[in-house]
Formats: C-alpha cells, sequence, structure tokens
C-alpha cells in the first residue's frame, strides 16, 4: 500500500527559485563568454589589420612602379593572397559583430554598373589564373540603381566565389543578377533580383546536401568548418542574408557542379536599363594634406599613395603632435588615425573642432577616419567627434582616394 505524501509547498518554491536562480547565472555565464569572445576576436582583427594594411598598400604602390613582366606576375600573385587575407579578417570581425548583435546595414542607392565592374575586377584575375572560364552573365532589364548594402552583397557573392574556386578544379564560374519579374512588385517600386554563383566543380553528394541544408537552417550562427558541412563564410553569409530578409539556396549534383543563390527584393531608381557610372566629382585640386598615423608601414603606403597624385603631405605621430601642427599651419585635409599613444584620434579630433568653433572658423577642416577599429559603433564614435568620412584598414589606394576625390573642398 503506498501513502501519497502532502505537497510541501514551501519546499516546492524553493526548489523553483533554486532551479530559477541556476538558469539566470547559467544564462549570465553564457553571455559573459559570448561577450569576452566577441572582444578577443575584435581585437585580433584590428591587430591583424594595422600591419595587413601597410602590406597590402605597398604591394598596391609597388604596382604603379615600373616592374618587369615576371615581376608583376610575381606581385600579382601576392596581391591575391593579401585580398583572401581581407577577406579573413573581415569574416573574423563580422562574427564578432554577429555573435554580440553589434552587425548594422547601411543600405543606400548605389550603381548597378559600378557593383558589377567591382566583381568583376576583384575576381577574374584569380579564377582565370587557375585556369577556370569566368563569365559575369547581367540581366539587361535590371534597373541603373538598385538600394541596398552595397559591400554585404558583395561580400555574399565573393563568398560564394570563393567556395566555386575551392571545389572547381576545371570547366566555369558564372556569376548571375536576374531579374525576376512581378508586375505589381515593379509598380510599387520594387525588384526582385537574384544573384547566383554557378561552377562546373565536385558538386555535393545527396547524402551531404541535407546536412548542408540543416546547418544553413541553424538560428545561429555555425562555425563548425569541415569538409562535409558548411564553412564560416557561407554561415556569415546566411546570417547577413537574414538580415537582408532572404537566405541562401542551392542544387548541386556530384561530380557535376553547383549553384548558389539568393533572391533579395531591392527599391530602385532610374529606368529598367543599365546606365554609365558617374564620373568623378572631384575637381583635381593638389591638397595639403596632414597625416595622423604612427605606423611606419602605413605612413609609408599613405605618403606614397597621396604624393603620386600631386598632394602635399605632413606626417605627425600621434593626437598631440597633430594638434600642434593643425595650430601652425593651414591644412585643407586630417588623415587621421583613431588608436595611437599620447593622444588618440577622437581627442584631436574633438580638440580641433573645439578650436574652430573658439574662433568661429567658417570653413573648417575636413578630417577622414583611417582606422583599424570597424565596428559600426567605431564609425559612429568617430563621427560623433566631429570627423567627416570613416575609411577602415585595410583599403586599397583607389578607396582612400575616393574617399577624397568626394569631399568638398570649395
Amino acid at each position: 500500500m503506498t501513502t501519497n505524501q502532502p505537497l510541501n509547498n514551501n519546499s516546492s518554491s524553493d526548489q523553483i527559485k533554486e532551479l530559477n536562480n541556476k538558469f539566470f547565472e547559467k544564462n549570465r555565464q553564457l553571455e559573459c563568454l559570448q561577450n569576452s569572445q566577441s572582444v578577443f576576436l575584435k581585437n585580433l582583427s584590428q591587430n591583424i589589420r594595422i600591419p595587413l594594411n601597410g602590406i597590402i598598400g605597398m604591394i598596391d604602390v609597388l604596382k604603379m612602379t615600373q616592374l618587369s613582366k615576371e615581376q608583376s606576375e610575381y606581385t600579382e600573385i601576392i596581391n591575391k593572397y593579401g585580398d583572401n587575407l581581407i577577406v579573413i579578417v573581415n569574416d573574423i570581425l563580422d562574427y564578432s559583430k554577429i555573435i554580440s548583435n553589434d552587425l548594422e546595414l547601411e543600405e543606400k542607392y548605389f550603381q548597378v554598373n559600378r557593383f558589377i565592374k567591382s566583381i568583376d575586377q576583384s575576381n577574374r584575375l584569380r579564377i582565370e589564373g587557375k585556369g577556370l572560364i569566368f563569365s559575369l552573365t547581367i540581366d539587361e532589364n535590371i534597373p541603373a540603381q538598385l538600394f541596398g548594402d552595397e559591400y554585404r552583397i558583395r561580400q555574399i557573392i565573393s563568398n560564394l566565389i570563393n567556395n566555386s574556386v575551392k571545389f572547381t578544379k576545371e570547366g566555369h564560374i558564372t556569376i548571375s543578377a536576374k531579374l525576376l519579374q512581378h508586375g505589381s512588385a515593379i509598380q510599387k517600386g520594387i525588384v526582385k533580383v537574384r544573384f547566383s554563383v554557378t561552377d562546373s566543380g565536385y558538386g555535393i553528394a545527396e547524402t551531404k546536401q541535407n546536412k548542408i541544408r540543416g546547418e544553413l537552417q541553424k538560428p545561429t550562427i555555425d562555425t563548425n568548418i569541415s569538409t562535409d558541412g558548411i564553412g564560416l563564410g557561407l554561415s556569415i553569409s546566411q546570417a547577413l542574408l537574414r538580415l537582408l530578409f532572404s537566405q541562401l539556396e542551392f542544387i548541386s549534383n556530384e561530380q557535376d557542379g553547383s549553384t548558389f543563390w539568393f533572391d533579395l527584393d531591392m527599391k530602385f531608381k532610374s529606368s529598367p536599363m543599365l546606365m554609365q557610372e558617374a564620373s568623378p566629382t572631384y575637381t583635381g585640386k593638389k591638397l595639403s594634406i596632414l597625416l595622423v598615423e604612427d605606423n611606419i608601414l602605413n605612413q609609408k603606403f599613405a605618403v606614397a599613395t597621396l604624393v603620386r597624385q600631386g598632394h602635399l603631405v605632413v606626417v605627425a605621430e600621434n593626437g598631440k603632435i597633430a594638434y600642434e601642427k593643425f595650430l601652425a599651419a593651414p591644412f585643407d585635409l586630417i588623415l587621421m588615425d583613431v588608436q595611437m599613444p599620447i593622444m588618440d584620434g577622437v581627442q584631436a579630433t574633438i580638440n580641433i573642432r573645439s578650436h574652430e568653433k573658439t574662433h568661429q572658423v567658417v570653413k573648417p577642416i575636413k578630417i577622414v577616419a583611417v582606422t583599424a577599429y570597424a565596428m559600426d559603433r567605431d564609425r559612429e564614435r568617430c563621427l560623433g567627434a566631429g570627423m567627416d568620412k570613416f575609411l577602415a584598414k585595410p583599403f586599397k589606394p583607389d578607396q582612400l582616394l575616393n574617399i577624397i576625390n568626394n569631399l568638398d573642398f570649395d
């Protein structure tokens, strides 16, 4: 015979309270772990960016000099692997942003021609260098300007291309952008565009396809890099696509290649036809530039790039020296590093803007942040201090020049 024991409400309440306390403590520990991991990866990315910027930059400067055919070939190889390093560093930074919920989109209208040209320039050489046929197929009905995060869309496509290059030994890799017609949507100023990457590579065995689809459907980013699963690049791409209200899809046949694609609903401007890229607005004025940079290699890269354009460059090793030089002589532009000894770039900018305000300067000097600190909150901090533009390291010479070209010095 079994005797039922009366329920002790106090005991039950204590147990629930204890379980809740354990749950909250575990949750707190998990958040601390994620935050520390995010901070570590952010710092790792920034510490790699600083020397990488100098290395990549000097390669580009070297390419501007007269080289023999053999030297040009070697330089292009180094440049190709340098670009691969940039992709890896950016993936590390994006991973830290995603796990800390710190990744924000920067959506605006962008020129389709320029977007396609950048994909061609950054991928054709390495694809054809592997002996593969590279082609771009662009629907001529795609509007001239689309609204979206151009950088993130290009990043996703680049990750897909990287996978194709890795798993394609011979044949072709084709990138395409196709307009999926939807009459009612177009009338509302929205088009659906499909971006896809097709290759003739190894393909994916049917037994592995379900596993990959399962990993792509996981709600959180997956960093389990394996030969039969998805790597960090695809995992990050899927996380970015969720922010863009889309997802990654694919079809594949073993030994017969794969196609990965994603669809985006995008606002557009202009008639449905590709228009010519707008010419630069820069007048060609030779500028007096104060370069604030404590890294010698980055100094040499920036000076070489700017002097070749005819600009006059003065170097300051930290924010304190930069402020003193600003007071001593007139400049058209300051390129301001952020993390420096004695006085950082943010404080130097605050001092400069304060001086201008006190002396009622009608035309404040242009200040561009040039920094390895590439998080969105770093950008906001720099702009909030009074800087006009923000350029993250590592960067190419044309990126620096485009920033300068689009500043108003009149």
